[in-house]
């Protein structure tokens, strides 16, 4: 719809406040919000770093429908908890990532790095990174690519 076209608008620009905004309209003339709106919101949320309003619309998106979280909706919560230095909430939304069977990339990578980096504990996450990875069994060139560039950095 129009609405969510526009919710998703405001979303990919961090504006909260206009996100929310077109969701109250679009309430207001009866559309009923699916899972990826909600989505939607929660990605506005975390890119504008209210971590808390994003939890809380992911909540909703979960309470809507047995939609899967999307990728997007994964690395903004993954980007939003490392630049706030949460190490340990930015590992918990990789592992819940991971656990539905989202691919990582390199910006969920690197969001980890950043929160390692904030809280001065790259070498251990770095591990845990390369033991992730490898659990992964992924046989992507991303994956591959992460991999060799690690074991040549180590070397």
């Amino acid at each position: 719809s129009t609405y969510e076209d526009l919710i998703g608008t405001a979303a990919m620009s961090g504006d909260v406040q206009a996100a929310e905004s077109w969701f109250r309209q679009a309430l207001e003339s009866g559309l009923t919000p699916r899972s990826s709106t909600y989505q939607c919101l929660a990605r506005a949320a975390a890119l504008s770093g209210d971590l808390a309003s994003a939890e809380s619309w992911l909540e909703a998106a979960s309470e809507d429908d047995d939609s899967p979280l999307s990728k997007e909706t994964f690395a903004a919560m993954i980007s939003c908890t490392a630049h706030k230095g949460d190490l340990a909430a930015a590992e918990m939304w990789f592992g819940k990532a991971v656990a539905a069977g989202i691919e990582p990339d390199a910006a969920m990578l690197d969001s980890l790095r950043s929160a390692a980096t904030i809280k001065s504990d790259e070498s251990m996450v770095r591990q845990e990174l390369d033991d992730e990875v490898k659990s992964l069994r992924c046989e992507s060139r991303l994956c591959l690519g992460y991999r060799e560039s690690e074991e040549h950095t180590s070397e």
